[in-house]
């Protein structure tokens, strides 16, 4: 599970460099896909499973249009077919979750596609990878990752701040339904002197992640995380119509 994480961490990182330009093929060849969906600098990551192949595509690369945003079909059959692999090749998928919850937004495509809320896009195989094992990655968690990713130190902290991080009453569900295909903070140690705030939150209103800390460490089982503070702050809109709002706004910066 953290090498997925850190694939998908990756290509929260809005990643754009080739790591291996090339045309050959892939056909021995296994890969798991980092994944930056359903907001502004959508792209993915693709890695081989022997580390040796690895291709990073910002949507806005393939459709010219800055920040573009939304669903990842057409950065990952560039992908793909830049490296001469094709879907049956992927045996694992790792998604940045950015405003809300990526499996169950997709489970509702079907239905909210027909209607016009998204594009036909989304329910490319491309986007959705039907039959391949797929996580998800709260938000900060996402960011703290992609610098472990890349940090040349053993240990440190973290800081992230991004008023637009995952929702708490998402985690709590994820939590309480035992659900392994999401990776959050409160599956994560708290430090002695773990800090949260506000100290009370108010009943009845929706909390999202503002600023978290975080104590990393590299160990012989891999890099550990643990929680030293957390800030929330009150949700004014729902998940989904942020990201929507989100994706107006960078499709109009096109």
């Amino acid at each position: 599970m953290r090498q997925l994480v850190l694939v998908a961490s990756l290509a929260s990182t809005q990643a754009i460099r080739v790591a291996h330009p090339l045309q050959m093929s892939a056909s021995s060849r296994r890969f798991v896909l980092g994944l930056n969906q359903y907001s502004h600098d959508a792209g993915a990551v693709l890695l081989s499973t022997d580390g040796e192949v690895s291709i990073a595509v910002a949507k806005e690369r393939v459709s010219r249009r800055k920040h573009d945003a939304g669903d990842v079909a057409s950065s990952v059959q560039h992908a793909l077919e830049s490296v001469g692999a094709s879907l049956e090749d992927v045996v694992a998928v790792a998604a940045n979750n950015h405003h809300h919850r990526v499996l169950p937004f997709e489970a509702r495509l079907p239905w909210t596609v027909p209607l016009g809320l998204h594009p036909a896009t989304a329910l490319s195989p491309y986007n959705l990878l039907p039959g391949v094992p797929k996580h998800e990655v709260s938000h900060h968690l996402a960011h703290a990752w992609s610098v472990i990713a890349q940090a040349p130190f053993e240990s440190g902290l973290i800081m992230v701040a991004d008023g637009m991080g995952e929702a708490r009453a998402s985690m709590e569900r994820g939590q309480e339904e035992g659900d392994a295909t999401y990776a959050h903070d409160l599956q994560l140690p708290a430090d002695p002197d773990f800090v949260e705030l506000p100290l009370r939150r108010e009943p009845g209103v929706g909390y999202r992640e503002a600023e978290t800390a975080y104590r990393f460490s590299r160990g012989g089982a891999g890099p550990e995380l643990s929680r030293v503070f957390k800030r929330w702050v009150p949700q004014r809109s729902p998940p989904e119509l942020c990201a929507e709002m989100t994706v107006d706004v960078a499709s109009r910066r096109g």
